[in-house]
């Protein structure tokens, strides 16, 4: 409308065209529209309308975390809301987060006042007085800019723009809170428990994290509120340990919610193996025996064991013979043909070492025969 008004002569008409251009989220309204008419206010008019638009709400714009033991984490739960007339999508820029921290869900859809918990995690790897990610982006996908916005902070009520969040956190190392001794013989297993008591009102499920392959226990563990309960760790060792040498070590971490964590030092001592088998075999004198030994390769990798036959008590009136090598595919069992031939009536014990060259590791049987009388080949009538 012109600023210096209208003058309209008798039965004419003129047309005033009015524009209305929200720059944020309007309720609707009823406005009436005024004009003097010969200077008396006249009311032409009333104006109705209403603006709507999508909007998310961040309860905070900012998470600290405070401190976490490395190898545990802590996880807050932040609401996301949609405080708009429309439904939209959302998601996170979650390039910036890095292996320090994570959301979920990272995206995701809200209808007009429906909001989302989201779980931040905080996981740090790496000890770090101050571990931080600022201005982490949460857009909405299917909406454009309307305007300037309403030039609140972060986390304020958004339309067309960005929600931003801030993460911080600490990340120290985690003293060892006992430590437990295993001794067995090398391919055997022995266990122990540890016992993990919980003083809060909420249930645990730990996940432990066990270092070293020769240690090995349940994926999970339930502690119940104000309760107790028992991990059992058992200790199954590959390789020997010297005599007085340096032992298996390994170690488990139970990483708690509150971000603390419970670790526990692991030290294994790995004896010589035991036989496999002890076969006490009665055999006839010259008599061709064969005899069959089972031998397994307990790595994920091909063996060649070098075969020892070993005569403990006896004499060379016995022989054991068989091919001085024998080649084992991975974690699979290859049978070794031993021929074993006594010229006399004795008692022989014997051994058979399948012992691999490379790593030092062996496999034995011991072999207790025992040769009786041959048996008559005829009978011989004599006149």
């Amino acid at each position: 409308m012109p600023a210096g008004g209208l003058l309209l002569q008798p039965h004419q008409v003129a047309e005033v065209t009015l524009w209305y251009r929200p720059k944020q989220r309007m309720l609707l309204f009823k406005e009436p529209l005024h004009a003097l008419v010969a200077g008396v206010p006249q009311v032409l008019a009333t104006l109705t309308g209403a603006s709507t638009g999508m909007s998310l709400l961040l309860a905070s714009d900012s998470i600290p975390f405070g401190t976490v033991v490395l190898g545990s984490r802590s996880t807050k739960r932040l609401q996301l809301s949609n405080v708009g007339d429309l439904g939209c999508k959302w998601a996170w820029d979650t390039r910036p987060l890095g292996q320090q921290f994570s959301i979920n869900p990272a995206d995701g859809f809200l209808a007009p006042g429906q909001d989302v918990k989201l779980e931040v995690t905080f996981h740090p790897t790496a000890v770090d007085a101050d571990i931080r990610v600022e201005r982490i982006a949460c857009r909405l996908l299917n909406s454009a800019p309307t305007g300037a916005g309403t030039g609140e902070a972060a986390g304020a009520p958004s339309a067309g723009s960005d929600l931003l969040l801030t993460l911080t956190g600490a990340c120290v190392q985690s003293e060892a809170a006992g430590e437990l001794t295993f001794k067995c013989n090398v391919r055997t297993s022995t266990s122990r428990s540890i016992t993990l008591s919980n003083s809060t009102s909420t249930n645990w499920q730990l996940r432990p994290a066990i270092h070293n392959d020769f240690w090995s226990g349940a994926e999970f563990l339930k502690v119940p509120a104000g309760g107790s309960a028992e991990y059992a760790l058992v200790y199954k060792p590959l390789t020997m340990t010297p005599a007085e040498g340096q032992p298996h070590e390994g170690s488990v971490f139970f990483p708690i919610p509150d971000g603390s964590g419970l670790l526990y030092k692991l030290y294994g001592q790995s004896d010589q193996p035991t036989p496999e088998a002890v076969l006490e075999l009665p055999l006839p004198a010259k008599t061709q025996h064969s005899q069959t030994l089972r031998v397994s390769n307990w790595l994920h990798k091909p063996q060649r064991f070098k075969v020892i036959k070993e005569m403990l008590v006896g004499d060379a009136s016995t022989r054991l013979e068989g091919p001085a090598a024998i080649d084992v595919p991975a974690l699979t069992d290859r049978d070794y043909k031993l021929s074993v031939y006594s010229y006399t009536t004795a008692m022989t014990h014997a051994r058979v070492t399948f012992r691999n060259e490379g790593t030092g590791e062996y496999t034995y049987y011991e072999l207790k025969l025992s040769s009786s009388a041959p048996a008559p080949v005829g009978q011989l009538v004599m006149e």
